[in-house]
């Protein structure tokens, strides 16, 4: 290894000699480099550098006695894939102002979960897709603003304390039946009331009263 730099503290010294190298080969969490001066050994990948070595790459490494070697840094890559990868639980985080991710594309992938907490979440774009096998929704006040909305939906449960509508058109086609419950029914139509039918009956319990000017039957 040429490059030798020797760190006095007090008597004591420890000799600690950089070398560049290239990873020729991994086992778990060590490497095996093969330096430029032609030595071969084994080091591991050193805390402080962040980027993961594959096989190929070159890199700075260090070797103390009593310490062992380690990968300081990576130099040069030989793929197009870049990993950061933590042993543990780590986090990126800034004192003051925003952090930004920016890439042509950016894929979010928990192995268990993936959690977005805020007192305020945007996600604006262009178009979007959402997919889930179950999903769940709990929302306070809920506003949905669309100028044209399409549901296809195979069993629909709506449990609801109060509905308004206001519609300026309605059309519903209805295969097979609609059967309507209710305490109450009123309903009060400004111009006309039409109902045709293959068969209509009309069946009271007490009483039932027709009012109108004109009353045409049959």
């Amino acid at each position: 290894m040429t490059n030798v730099a020797v760190l006095r503290k007090n008597a004591p010294c420890w000799h600690v000699s950089l070398a560049y190298g290239l990873v020729m080969e991994r086992r778990e969490d060590r490497y095996r480099i093969e330096a430029d001066d032609g030595v071969s050994l084994w080091v591991c990948k050193a805390e402080g550098c962040l980027l993961q070595p594959d096989i190929g790459d070159r890199v700075l490494i260090t070797a103390d006695v009593a310490a062992g070697g380690y990968i300081l840094m990576v130099l040069d890559k030989v793929g197009a894939c870049y990993d950061m990868v933590f042993p543990g639980e780590a986090s990126l985080r800034t004192e003051a102002g925003p952090l930004k991710l920016q890439a042509d594309d950016i894929i979010v992938c928990g192995d268990k979960s993936v959690a977005l907490e805020a007192p305020e979440i945007e996600i604006a774009g262009i178009s979007g897709k959402v997919r889930f096998a179950v999903c769940s929704l709990l929302t306070s006040i809920l506003e949905v603003r669309s100028k044209k909305a399409v549901q296809v939906i195979d069993i629909l449960d709506s449990v609801i304390g109060r509905a308004t509508e206001r519609v300026r058109d309605s059309f519903r086609w209805i295969e097979n039946l609609e059967q309507i419950r209710a305490g109450r029914i009123r309903t009060i139509v400004k111009d006309r009331f039409s109902v045709k039918a293959g068969h209509a009956s009309l069946i009271s319990e007490e009483e039932v009263t027709i009012d109108g000017e004109k009353i045409h039957i049959g």
